[in-house]
């Protein structure tokens, strides 16, 4: 590392080592002995894989004459918090400096601790992509500086009891400057509307589950991509949509379920119990499987049992039935594994199995301190109190209650590190959103009269919002959307903006509130949904992957839309009720109004030889049938997908290309599906009007109504919603879609040209559909 700059440092030594240390959302430690050249890569926590996918820079942790080095910059809270045993002393600072970050030095021996904050020069490790790919560049940054700079200028020394204290203080401050600040109905509604036609554009009809997520401005769909999901976010978007939508009746959200189990569940009878697969995905032969992925925590979440198990029982409580036999006995087996699995002092362990190891060690997934994952016996705690509530069984009451004990800290202090919630963090990387289980857990037993844990869930408030980002960076246009946004993560993927963990905190505050009663954790849970609904797509109605946080404050999402959209759903009914009084569902149209269903259907057909060549692939050694691939993609094209639309329509076609060929070009043979496989596309309507003739696109032509005008139009978000037109004749013609439609469309003499369809929906017989009505 480059020379430290001597015009800034500050240095401060305390005599005695601290109960622990907190640098928000940044640094969690109690065991100051880990601050050691020896033991400093512990402190690291930099994985070598999956770790940097949504971070587009990356300042790496440093030992150097033995201060442990981290940056200021991922701090979300800028502030340094010390917990001795009479007080809190916390080092507040600005994280930047002269357009450089400060840099954070501990150093520790058995009696005393140092902390240093100075500016240094700055490796700086940059990429292009932002969702995978390696490190590409590495750029020197000169912390060289010619003014003088006061110390008191940048860090500001305060003492309080507690450390929760001071959290306290910054979360008044914050709830002061949002209160009634809420957001507006038919905004709540709209948006609503956008997430539930991307939930269905998402649905795979076929395999009867949910992809996990598309490309938004892409009308391509590609099943190695595409048709993957995670288990938990599957079963969650059916309790959700089950909730919502009153059109489709409890069986076919029951059916849904037992159709996933069927994919996931795995008997283990040598043990009387089962577990759940935590991955589905599409083989290279284009076969659809389930499997598990070690690097998933048994209980935890996303794909962890007691995660499943969560909103299937979620279901069948809200629906007030019982499950049938076959999906009770599956409950009751997938309970018994998390009692299998649970440890000697009532806590889980994270899913990395130890080698050599016996059947019993593999499935207590190598049982041990430092593999205990907060997050997953979280979320089996709630598992069996929600199984206590449909069976009635104390047993799982108690179970409850061990569980939860065994992972909240004492209150007087209430260091609470959590981690092993998230998949892609590291095994022992402290996270933000472990509490969420243990929240809706924690509500659960004070509502059954458990009111000794009353004041765990205003501590646990505190623990949560440490993860928004609090910064005091310099004004950019960007500072307004970064600050109070939320990422969960010390190290993994930072920094960066995780929107759907944003809708997390929200579901937090709010359960939060419903106990406490305290306006400011509503103020929060709107506040959050707003922020989390600015990235809410207002094409596709999808929310982005991750956005990353460039160095310099500018913003790069991931062109990603995932499923977790579901929870905007599931926030937005709560945040209807409580703010209006509206319990807003998805019911039954107007069955006396016309509607007009424009289908498009897709026949599929194959070369035969293609099916000859797959199959002779299965049985080629991997470093050959590599080589082969490589040699297809130069000659053939054999998967590159990246330019190609497979769609019924065009992404942008105009009048001229359709004026006089509208069959001939749906009968165009396609060659965008993979291993070039034709499409035959045809198109009709299924119920019809003496007025109206649809047609590719879809083109509206309506007969005896020339010379159409535009009188209103009005959209849910940047979706058409509703066209109001006028023909020559003064015939007035509303075109009224069900959830918003393309953004773009051209009138000309008596027909209306649709042009971009980000995703159209399919049934079983891959017919796309799209539902409108047309009033004359």
């Amino acid at each position: 590392m480059a020379a430290i700059c001597k015009n800034f440092e500050f240095i401060k030594q305390y005599d005695f080592i601290p109960k622990f240390l907190i640098i928000p959302g940044s640094l969690y430690i109690s065991d100051f002995s880990l601050i050691s050249k020896e033991k400093w890569r512990s402190l690291n926590k930099y994985r070598e894989y999956l770790g940097d996918n949504y971070a587009t820079f990356r300042i790496y942790n440093n030992f150097k004459d033995d201060w442990f080095l981290r940056s200021a910059i991922y701090s979300k809270l800028p502030a340094i918090i010390l917990q001795f045993d009479e007080y809190c002393e916390i080092i507040e600072f600005h994280p930047i400096i002269e357009n450089i970050p400060l840099t954070i030095g501990l150093k520790s021996d058995n009696s005393k601790l140092l902390i240093k904050l100075f500016l240094t020069d700055i490796e700086l490790k940059t990429k292009s992509k932002l969702h995978l790919g390696e490190w590409q560049d590495t750029k020197k940054i000169q912390a060289q500086t010619d003014k003088k700079i006061n110390s008191n200028d940048v860090i500001k020394i305060i003492k309080y009891k507690r450390w929760y204290d001071f959290i306290f203080e910054k979360f008044e401050k914050t709830a002061e400057n949002i209160k009634n600040n809420y957001i507006d109905k038919t905004q709540i509604i709209d948006s609503i509307n956008l997430t539930f036609d991307f939930l269905n554009k998402l649905f795979d009809p076929v395999n009867k589950l949910h992809c996990e997520f598309i490309e938004p401005l892409s009308t391509k769909f590609t099943l190695h991509q595409q048709t993957y999901c995670l288990p938990t976010y599957e079963f969650a978007r059916i309790y959700i949509l089950s909730q919502f939508d009153k059109i489709q009746k409890k069986e076919y959200y029951e059916n849904l379920i037992v159709n996933l189990l069927n994919l996931i569940y795995l008997e283990l009878p040598e043990l009387n119990c089962a577990i759940t697969h935590n991955t589905i995905g599409i083989d290279d032969y284009g076969g659809i499987y389930a499997h598990t992925q070690f690097n998933t925590g048994f209980a935890g979440y996303p794909g962890g049992i007691a995660s499943d198990l969560i909103y299937i029982l979620e279901f069948y409580l809200a629906t007030k039935t019982s499950p049938c036999s076959d999906i009770i006995n599956k409950i009751e087996k997938l309970i018994s594994f998390l009692e299998l699995a649970q440890n000697d002092d009532w806590t889980f362990s994270y899913s990395l199995p130890i080698t050599p190891t016996n059947e019993a060690q593999f499935y207590k997934c190598a049982t041990g301190k430092k593999n205990i994952t907060i997050g997953g016996a979280a979320a089996a705690a709630y598992a069996y109190y929600l199984y206590y509530s449909l069976t009635k069984n104390s047993k799982y009451l108690k179970l409850t209650e061990n569980t939860i004990s065994a992972i909240l800290p004492e209150k007087d202090y209430f260091y609470f590190e959590s981690f092993g919630f998230l998949r892609d963090a590291g095994i022992n990387e402290t996270d933000g959103v472990s509490p969420y289980y243990l929240i809706k857990t924690l509500k659960a037993l004070i509502l059954n009269e458990n009111l000794e844990y009353h004041n765990y869930l205003k501590l646990l408030s505190a623990y949560i919002f440490q993860w928004h980002y609090n910064y005091q960076i310099p004004q950019t246009e960007n500072f307004d959307i970064i600050n109070l946004s939320v990422s969960p993560l010390t190290d993994s993927f930072e920094p960066r903006i995780a929107v759907w963990d944003i809708l997390l905190w929200a579901d937090m505050y709010l359960d939060i509130y419903d106990i406490l009663k305290d306006k400011k954790y509503l103020d929060l849970a709107q506040f959050c949904f707003k922020k989390a609904q600015f990235w809410q797509n207002q094409i596709s109605g999808g929310i982005p992957e991750s956005i990353g946080i460039n160095y310099d404050y500018s913003l790069t999402p991931i062109n990603i839309n995932n499923g977790v959209s579901a929870w905007i759903i599931l926030i937005a009914q709560r945040l209807l009720k409580i703010l209006y009084n509206d319990d807003y569902k998805l019911k039954t149209k107007n069955t006396s109004a016309e509607y007009l269903v424009v289908e498009y259907r897709i026949k599929y057909t194959q070369i035969k030889f293609k099916k000859i060549f797959k199959n002779i692939m299965r049985y080629i050694p991997k470093n050959i049938k590599s080589a082969i691939k490589k040699i297809l993609r130069v000659f053939i094209n054999y998967t590159k997908l990246d330019n190609e639309n497979l769609t019924a329509a065009s992404s942008s076609p105009t009048i001229e290309n359709y004026k006089n060929q509208y069959f001939t070009e749906i009968s165009k043979k396609s060659k965008l599906l993979k291993y070039q496989k034709n499409s035959d596309i045809e198109l009709f309507v299924s119920k019809k009007n003496r007025d109206v003739l649809v047609l590719y696109a879809p083109i509206i032509k309506f007969l005896n109504a020339d010379n159409l005008r535009l009188i209103n139009i009005e959209y849910i978000g940047k979706c058409i919603k509703q066209i109001e037109l006028c023909a020559d004749t003064n015939k007035k013609i509303i075109i009224k879609f069900n959830y918003g439609f393309p953004v773009n469309y051209h009138i000309h003499k008596n027909s209306v040209f649709f042009d971009y369809t980000p995703k159209l929906r399919t049934n079983e017989n891959f017919v796309i559909k799209q539902n409108f009505e047309i009033i004359c």
